[in-house]
């Protein structure tokens, strides 16, 4: 049996209400600053000491990396991303769909605009 029409529109409106002090509550977290967890902190300390070497980074773990571009893409350190992405072995770089993706996106971004590029029904040649 179907409920009365008056219940089933207190029911929508209380949905709605929910979903709206739902938004507003997502609102005001996305305003809050970042604040890191003790692991994440520890694991952009040795990010940045990879940044400080100039050597390849044969021991580099996956979670330090995995960190430090997501840090570096958040505050715009595109350099820090493609610095040590280079240097990085490939098996790192392949293995983790995260660190790839800010690795192709700071990729794209540094690289210098192309010109010679057609747009299908340009009258451009």
């Amino acid at each position: 049996m179907a409920p009365p029409p008056a219940e089933k529109l207190r029911r929508d409106q209380e949905v709605t209400a929910a979903l709206v002090m739902l938004s507003q509550l997502r609102a005001l977290f996305l305003q809050l600053p970042h604040l890191g967890t003790p692991r994440e902190r520890a694991e952009l300390e040795e990010f940045r000491g990879y940044r400080r070497t100039a050597w390849r980074l044969v021991g580099a773990r996956v979670p330090a990396v995995r960190t430090g571009f997501r840090e570096a893409w958040r505050v715009g350190d595109l350099e820090a991303i493609l610095d040590v992405g280079q240097r990085i072995p490939e098996a790192i770089l392949q293995g983790d769909l995260d660190i790839q993706t800010f690795y192709e996106m700071t990729r794209l971004r540094l690289a210098e605009p192309r010109t010679d590029w057609k747009v299908p029904g340009s009258r451009r040649t």
